[in-house]
């Protein structure tokens, strides 16, 4: 009889351990995102290294492309919040977010 239940309990340890690698894999990342590096364009000529998450690359281009003039270290382009990381006045690497998505690029005048 004692050696039932210990067979039992070392039964269920082994189904336990089997589970936990289960439950673990499939719970949720909150932080899984689609992350991308963009090919250079051709027409890119003030800014390079283009990165971007849960968004595409052709829409960061574009959002990069409409600025008419050198950023500064906090600004807006189409309702994206943007500021800048590192640089100066004549350059350096920006991020702009809106909601979960964002991009990085850097800009050199």
């Amino acid at each position: 009889m004692k050696g039932d239940k210990v067979l039992m309990a070392m039964i269920a340890a082994f189904l336990v351990a089997l589970a936990i690698p289960v439950v673990v894999a499939a719970a949720p990342s909150g932080s899984a995102a689609f992350v991308s590096g963009c090919s250079r364009g051709q027409l890119e000529v003030n800014y390079s290294g283009i990165s971007v998450r849960n968004m595409k690359c052709a829409t960061a281009r574009r959002l990069i492309g409409s600025l008419r003039r050198a950023p500064g270290a906090r600004f807006t382009v189409q309702g994206w919040g943007c500021r800048r990381l590192s640089g100066g006045l004549y350059g350096g690497t920006f991020r702009c977010t809106r909601g979960n998505a964002a991009f990085r690029f850097g800009w050199g005048d």
